[in-house]
């Protein structure tokens, strides 16, 4: 993933070189995996979650922030969504876990 050094940001924009790249999207471009084969994702950390079952769940959006958190708040196990899209199913695994979530500031109506 490349980010932009000035905001931190991960940049998207198709154009630019060396930006994200997804593996089973290559693969099917290639004729490796079917054409109507679709990714399941899940939260980012979440194989953490049968070693740590005790621990209280901390679910940000952001992987680079569920990184950062975990290196500055290990007492938590800092899980991620990535995206927004689909959050529902990706949640069910947390089910009966304590589970504190942080928001991004334009999910509460905030600017910078």
């Amino acid at each position: 993933m490349k980010y932009d050094p000035e905001t931190g940001l991960c940049i998207k924009d198709e154009n630019c070189t060396g930006r994200i790249n997804w593996v089973h999207s290559l693969m099917k471009a290639s004729g490796q995996l079917p054409k109507d084969w679709e990714l399941t994702q899940c939260l980012f950390g979440e194989h953490l979650l049968r070693q740590y079952p005790g621990k209280v769940v901390a679910l940000v959006e952001s992987e680079k922030t569920a990184e950062i958190c975990t290196g500055l708040m290990p007492r938590s196990l800092w899980l991620a969504t990535g995206a927004k899209s689909m959050i529902k199913e990706r949640l069910l695994v947390l089910k009966g876990r304590k589970v504190v979530a942080f928001l991004d500031i334009e999910e509460l109506g905030l600017e910078v």
